[in-house]
């Protein structure tokens, strides 16, 4: 046996390998999941905004016309 096949054959290394690509992989999702949420924040706080914008239009056109 090669000694690259009596690693891939050992336990020990599937005991380190599997959970190490687990938490790599549950981080990434976790940043990405992260990274969405902030998005979502960000773009809600911007329809805010526009939408207050909007009012203010409003809110000045109907004084104008009342004068």
């Amino acid at each position: 046996m090669t000694e690259t096949a009596a690693i891939l054959t050992s336990p020990n290394f599937w005991g380190i390998l599997v959970p190490a690509l687990a938490g790599v992989l549950t981080f990434y999702k976790s940043k990405a999941a992260e990274r969405e949420s902030e998005w979502r924040k960000e773009k809600l706080k911007l329809h805010l905004n526009f939408v207050e914008s909007l009012s203010g239009i409003t809110d000045s056109e109907k004084s104008i016309e009342r004068h």
